[in-house]
């Protein structure tokens, strides 16, 4: 039985191989069983169709998610209808489903009509010969294996044989239609060789099989969800990051308006270009407001429209003669029915203007052309319609058609989109634009076409204008009897007053209309000669005689048309395009001329396949590069305020001006060069002029601060020489290592920033090198190894990095002994912090592994810092905004400065030296810590801190302070970046003496986690928020930082032993920066730097000793008073207290 199942199988694949192959247009051994529908180039629309096509096939329902996921393939969705369907049902379509059905056709280069078929009675014999075979073949031999199934197979070719038989007796077609006709097969025709067709972007009317090559699909209306795995470089990905960032931190509250109401606003155009790679890009820009050619969005961006509203806002958006009207009208009324009394005028300056009879006005473009056909239609007594590939007519059913081709020149028309019935296009004939054997066509079947729709200027191929061809068109329909339409939604008023005919020096039958003349209102426009006019009113007729409307009519009405508002809005455009003459299109379309040749010769020089055609203001973008990742220009223009559309035409207006038209062509130029740079877009030929270009990025506000803070001399600029020393013990390859760290250094967009002289735009060099240092002291004594280790330290330390020119990091490997090395590395903090530090590491140490045949994708993970830069920047405004609400809480009164004891007196020019004092705790004391925070319900952290407040408290004698706590901006935002992301959070703390340990920890958890909070304001906004007052010499809110960090975890060198530690510093910025660090074996390290100008190391030293004091008091008993804990430990203070009674 299984080779049953197996043939019944095949059978399945074959009949969805069918459908599929009668559906596309693609030929059945095209059609790969085990390739996927996406493979194969069916996109979401086709799958959507597909999956419809194969449920009424079987009658098992079956959806586009299951195509595109769980049945991607003929053979998958094969076995599970087997699966599906009762073990006795052929493998045939099921009771109702389509049958071939007779297709009329027209041969050559016109266009398959599919009709679904009539269900009509079949003859007795052929009726009953089906009733025979069905019961022979279900109730065939039970004989199993090969003999049962050939025994059926017999059986079945036997009964065909006398049906055939029967049918040829009885006169019958061979093709028997059924009541239920889901997909029509199309039988061969006669064809004539297709002719030949330039290559072009069209509006998904023709998708056209040449003889030799596989066609693609049509591109549909509904996202393109491919779920293949693309392979991009690491520039590439920074790139789309980049973008994303920067799209979404200018546009936030377009993003969150979109999916706040995704639920139950179903709007096609959230998700217009929908792509997995930048998914977090695909929403609308949403505006609320506009004048002249500019939108503002609610965000507060301005943008320049050449979007236009796809062509009505050739006046401009909301231009005061139009608003005026509308005003006017307001006042007046909108009364909707009765007649209104501008409808009679707009309609004689329309005529007046185009040269047409008579005008009846609808609402829209889609509305016009619809009436138009039915005019035709009741004017002439005939079905067909003829439209060209290429054209855009509107919305209907009718009018969205697309055409196959096979590589016989065998045309059919199906609808465009699912849930357009194959009835509604089965009178639609497509035919190929300024092609003379469509002239063929059309004169072959003359005499069952009513009308030919055509637009003269193809909105997506405004370069095509095959004025000739249009000229036979016209002789051809009015020798006919055919009328002749001409769709001027977009083109009317556009090139001249007149519009195409008048351009073209052809009158058609019947025009449409819309977009420029209703002003940005919604309006629609039928015209044309009075004889075809009259069907829609009976014509000419008067009061006083016997005249009557005489013409015969059809119905076309809405309760909308001739609306106040929309005829008030026509009527100023009429009058204002009336008083401008011709040199209102000509001023716009020498303006459209020269952006679109400025920047047409710009793409030529890049060596780029994008062109932009135009006719008169119209234009279209059309990008032919290979790939999707060029269609992300588009996305460039709009985050560079250019209002555009992807696959949409284009416009210029009238209210654009010369500096609009180069704000454009700029925006155009520079996302190129940087598509360009970053691989999105083919490098530009070796022949090009060289252009240069940079990526540049504003400073974000945490930058800035250290910015300023590092112009107050070199020693205030090393006070942010951030360092980190690795010493590595075991067989290190040390060229490795040197070539993974510059590796590891060189991916990284931070350390590439060079910095303005004012400080506000930082800038990548792209030819930054990194040069590591590798020094060998090997050979010295350990005393002289030391001290050449020292010096380079002293050195780092002292040595301030140039910000203007880079480089901003500095690293070299120390070969200590034959197995042992010391790491050093040296960056600004500007472009890197701690967090950095671990990142940075963990980098390193898989590239070195990655030679080993490790993988080293963990870059994939890393972003360049200026996607970090955007998530903070004005993007993030509603979260400073609360952020600094909050601290305006917390200091609602500002504490006193810290006041502790210091060894010299204060400056009012502090000189920032510094340095740092070393000291390991002990691991049982360590171990014990960690207890005490457990028992406390928190965090070792929050133990530490809570311990350095009260030893701050203690040495000033202050039971109000602040204690500046760093936090990880990369951990804040999800992003895993090197740079200067760090924010210290100015933690208050009531320390009265009085209150326990133990309540003040609970405090500072708490503090704490509301600061995490409210972390979205950096230090330096939170400062003057609060106004807080300046002193000389003193540094405002926070001059103490508490930073607990752990060690380099991800800093794995495969065979080595690795142990890290910070440097010792010779400069700082604040008074003090406490730093506790979990070593790897688990023990705390405390680097305390300090001012040396205010303490000596002495001090530091008694300090430190007194925080470790405290600790231990804390463990002993954490309940006890802040003021009862112990600074000194009890023999030190035995003795001191007996040194004192002598």
């Amino acid at each position: 039985m299984a080779a049953v199942g197996q043939l019944r199988i095949a059978r399945i694949v074959e009949r969805l191989r069918t459908v599929a192959a009668d559906l596309s247009g693609y030929a059945p051994d095209d059609l790969v069983e085990t390739s996927t529908f996406l493979d194969l180039g069916f996109d979401s629309l086709f799958l959507t169709q597909l999956a419809s096509a194969f449920q009424g096939e079987y009658g098992v329902k079956i959806t586009f998610r299951q195509l595109f996921d769980e049945l991607p393939t003929l053979r998958a969705l094969a076995e599970h209808l087997d699966a599906a369907l009762p073990s006795d049902t052929a493998a045939v379509p099921a009771p109702g489903a389509a049958m071939a059905a007779p297709v009329d056709a027209i041969s050559g280069e016109g266009v398959v009509a599919d009709r679904v078929p009539v269900a009509e009675p079949m003859p007795a014999p052929v009726s009953a010969g089906l009733a025979a075979m069905s019961a022979t073949v279900s109730a065939g031999p039970a004989a199993g294996g090969l003999q049962g199934v050939m025994a059926q197979q017999l059986a079945l070719m036997s009964q065909q044989i006398q049906l055939l038989q029967a049918m040829k007796a009885g006169g019958t077609s061979a093709a028997m239609p059924v009541a239920r006709a889901v997909m029509p097969v199309a039988q061969p025709v006669p064809a004539v060789p297709a002719a030949a067709q330039p290559a072009l972007d069209v509006a998904a009317a023709t998708d056209v099989k040449p003889a030799d090559d596989k066609p693609a699909m049509p591109k549909g209306f509904g996202p393109q969800v491919g779920r293949e795995e693309r392979v991009l470089t690491r520039r590439q990905r920074e790139h789309i990051a980049r973008l994303t960032a920067r799209y979404n931190a200018r546009t936030a509250r377009s993003k969150q308006h979109v999916q706040a109401h995704r639920a139950h606003h179903a709007d096609p155009r959230t998700a217009a270009g929908f792509n997995r790679l930048w998914k977090e890009m695909v929403y609308p820009i949403v505006i609320e407001g506009s004048r002249g050619c500019r939108l503002r969005d609610i965000d507060g961006n301005e943008y320049i429209d050449i979007l236009n509203g796809f062509g009505p806002n050739f006046l401009g958006h909301s231009p005061s003669f139009i608003s005026d009207a509308l005003k006017a009208q307001l006042d007046k009324g909108i009364e909707v029915g009765p007649q209104t009394p501008l409808a009679g005028e707009a309609a004689q300056l329309f005529c007046e203007l185009t040269g047409m009879d008579r005008v009846s006005w609808v609402n829209t473009g889609s509305e016009a052309v619809q009436a138009a056909i039915r005019l035709a239609r009741t004017y002439t007594g005939r079905n067909k319609i003829v439209v060209f590939s290429g054209d855009y007519h509107g919305n209907f059913d009718e009018v969205l058609v697309r055409v196959t081709k096979n590589a016989k020149g065998e045309r059919r028309t199906f609808p465009l989109a699912p849930g357009i019935p194959f009835r509604a296009v089965e009178d639609v004939i497509v035919l190929d634009y300024g092609e003379d054997e469509s002239l063929d066509i059309i004169r072959q079947h003359a005499g069952d076409i009513a009308a030919v729709l055509v637009e003269p200027v193809q909105s997506r191929r405004p370069d095509f204008q095959p004025h000739e061809f249009l000229k036979k068109l016209r002789t051809l329909t009015e020798d006919a009897g055919i009328v002749l339409v001409f769709d001027e939604v977009i083109t009317g008023f556009r090139i001249r007053p007149g519009g195409a005919q008048e351009y073209y020096g052809i009158q058609a039958d019947l025009a449409t209309y819309g977009k420029i003349i209703g002003g940005g209102m919604p309006i629609g426009v039928v015209a044309g000669r009075a004889r075809f006019m009259d069907t829609f009113d009976g014509g000419q007729w008067q009061y006083g005689d016997d005249s009557f409307p005489s013409a015969g009519v059809t119905f076309f009405a809405g309760t909308f048309v001739r609306h106040p508002l929309a005829i008030a809005a026509v009527h100023a455009a009429l009058k204002y395009i009336k008083a401008q003459g011709p040199s209102l299109q000509e001023t716009v379309n020498k303006r459209t001329t020269r952006f679109a040749t400025e920047l047409n010769t710009f793409f030529k020089e890049r060596g780029l396949k994008i062109h932009i055609p135009h006719f008169a203001s119209q234009m279209f973008i059309r990008v032919q590069e290979e790939g999707e990742l060029a269609t992300l220009l588009f996305f460039h223009l709009r985050a560079r305020g250019i209002h555009v559309l992807e696959n949409f035409p284009s416009y210029m207006t009238a209210a654009h001006t010369d500096e609009d038209v180069d704000a454009i062509i700029a925006a155009f130029k520079d996302s190129v060069l940087e598509m360009q740079a970053d691989g999105l877009l083919p490098a530009a030929p070796e022949t090009a002029k060289a252009i240069p270009w940079r990526r540049t990025l504003p400073l974000t506000d945490a930058q800035r601060e250290v910015w300023f803070a590092s112009q107050m001399g070199d020693m205030a600029s090393c006070a942010f020489n951030e360092s980190d020393s690795v010493r590595i013990d075991g067989p290190l390859d040390a060229d490795r290592f040197v070539a993974a760290v510059r590796t590891a250094l060189g991916e990284q967009e931070a350390f590439r920033y060079r910095f303005d002289a004012d400080g506000q735009m930082q800038w990548v060099d792209e030819d930054a090198t990194f040069e590591i240092g590798f020094t060998d002291l090997s050979a010295l004594d350990e005393s002289e190894r030391k001290q050449r280790v020292d010096a380079v330290l002293e050195q780092e330390a002292l040595t301030p990095f140039d910000l203007e020119h880079g480089p901003l990091v500095r690293a070299q490997l120390l070969k200590l002994a034959a197995d042992a090395h010391l790491f050093v590395v040296y960056c600004h903090h500007i472009v890197f912090d701690g967090y950095s530090a671990d990142v940075l590491m963990g980098r390193i140490a898989d590239v070195y592994a990655s030679d080993a045949g490790v993988d080293a994708a963990s870059g994939d993970r890393i972003v360049p810092f200026s996607v970090y830069a955007h998530r903070v920047g004005d993007g993030a405004a509603p979260a400073r905004d609360a952020a600094l609400r909050y601290w305006r809480g917390v200091y609602d009164t500002l504490p006193p400065p810290l006041e502790l004891p210091t060894d010299r007196p204060r400056t009012a020019l502090p000189s920032h030296r510094g340095a740092t004092l070393h000291h390991v705790l002990d691991a049982e004391l360590s171990h014990s810590l960690r207890g005490t925070a457990k028992a406390l319900k928190t965090s070792l952290n929050v133990v530490l801190l809570s311990a350095f407040q009260s030893l701050l408290s203690r040495l000033g004698g202050q039971e109000d302070l602040v204690v500046g706590v760093p936090v990880a901006g990369q951990a804040h935002t999800g992003l895993e970046t090197v740079g200067y992301c760090v924010n210290a959070l100015p933690v208050r703390a009531a320390t009265m003496h009085d209150k326990s340990f133990a309540t003040l920890a609970s405090e500072t958890q708490r503090n704490l986690f509301d600061a995490f909070e409210h972390q979205d304001a950096s230090l330096g906004q939170v400062v003057n928020a609060l106004s807080v007052p300046r002193e000389p010499g003193r540094l405002p809110l926070v001059e103490a930082i508490f930073n607990y960090s752990g060690y380099f975890a991800k800093l794995d060198l495969g065979g080595c032993q690795v142990e890290t530690h910070e440097n010792p510093r010779r400069a700082i910025y604040f008074d003090m920066f406490f730093n506790i660090i979990e070593s790897r074996g688990g023990s705390l390290v405390i680097d305390w730097d300090y001012a040396s100008d205010l303490f000596d190391a002495e001090t530091i030293s008694r300090w430190t000793g007194h925080y470790v004091e405290l600790l231990r008091g804390v463990v002993a008993d954490s309940a006890q008073s802040i003021g009862d804990l112990p600074l000194v430990a009890e023999a030190e203070a035995s003795a001191a207290f007996a040194g004192w009674g002598r």
